[in-house]
């Protein structure tokens, strides 16, 4: 009796009931529940609280084919049996999904664009190490051309002083030859010769001196060279060194980048994938809905009808029950 009465509360009838002029038996009780319904105006039917219930038929109130009332037993038994069953509303738990694929759609879109982020830092460090290698790289050659050079210069000033010196024992041989040759033939030559001679070999010592000059030079730029050589081979010791190591970063940045963009492809697959099933399940709540609004369409107008057939039969019953027996009618005449 009590869901029966939470049934129609929720249904838009509006009953008045009287006070019974007979004594029939559970005219009391049914007159009491039924004047317990209230006011309900047809209105406050929502269109927004889910799909409507199922209505028991008129059969549940105890209403017999020769219109007599069932037994107040039997009829609470028959309308408690039949509870009302509510149609399952699906679109919230389809909201909530599609909220939480959204979210999730949001955090992989976020971490695709750090992937791309990270792929970009990558990119340019990789691109300036490429440029310090190339450096590096000329910086070698140039040091490759220059101890080359230094090398050619070397050789060039051996080959000189080898030249300067045999020409100067050639000069010393020649004038011991002089000398000897002169003290041989013109033993008593006057003091005339004397004074050649002086001259003759202050001539040789300023040649001799000019020699040792050009070769102290020549040896000066000698060990110049030299320093020098050693100084580029230092440096290209250095951007040899320098140029394992750019490698070695190199290599590091290359096995950094290929993680990032198998991370960064993982991710667009998710991306992807998470984009298909928002999609399907958009396209099932829009399915949802449309069917939400047809059987809204659809069963409305169908309530009220039957909300008024049962009024109608209401009072047909409530009319019967007025009416008082045949029997007790003949007892008063």
């Amino acid at each position: 009796m009590q869901d029966d009465l939470i049934y129609y509360k929720q249904r838009t009838v509006q009953i008045s009931s009287k006070e019974p002029s007979g004594a029939l038996p559970g005219e009391h009780s049914l007159r009491s529940s039924l004047a317990s319904f209230g006011d309900i105006k047809p209105s406050t039917l929502s269109l927004e609280g889910g799909p409507p219930l199922k209505r028991p038929r008129a059969e549940d109130w105890g209403v017999t084919p020769h219109g007599s009332a069932a037994p107040h037993n039997c009829a609470s038994t028959s309308r408690s049996s039949r509870t009302p069953s509510a149609i399952p509303d699906s679109t919230e738990w389809m909201r909530a999904r599609i909220a939480h694929l959204e979210a999730e759609l949001g955090a992989a879109r976020a971490a695709r664009d750090m992937s791309i982020s990270e792929q970009d830092v990558l990119r340019v460090a990789y691109e300036a190490e490429q440029r310090a290698r190339r450096e590096a790289m000329s910086q070698k050659s140039a040091a490759q051309a220059a101890l080359s050079q230094a090398e050619v210069e070397q050789d060039r000033l051996r080959a000189a002083l080898g030249a300067k010196l045999s020409i100067e024992r050639a000069q010393s041989i020649d004038t011991e030859g002089l000398y000897g040759t002169d003290y041989d033939v013109k033993p008593s030559q006057p003091q005339s010769e004397e004074t050649q001679g002086r001259v003759h070999n202050t001539h040789l010592e300023e040649f001799h001196t000019e020699e040792r000059q050009k070769m102290q030079s020549d040896t000066n730029e000698l060990d110049e060279a030299k320093i020098t050589i050693r100084r580029l081979h230092s440096d290209f010791q250095k951007l040899k060194f320098e140029l394992a190591s750019t490698q070695g970063q190199l290599e590091s940045t290359q096995c950094s980048l290929d993680s990032v963009t198998r991370k960064h492809s993982s991710t667009l697959e998710e991306y992807k994938g998470a984009k298909e099933e928002l999609e399907t399940y958009k396209l099932k709540l829009e399915n949802e809905q449309m069917l939400m609004k047809k059987l809204k369409d659809k069963l409305i107008p169908e309530v009220h009808k039957s909300l008024g057939a049962t009024n109608e039969t209401l009072k047909a019953f409530l009319s019967t029950m007025e009416q008082p027996p045949a029997s007790k009618a003949d007892s008063s005449k």
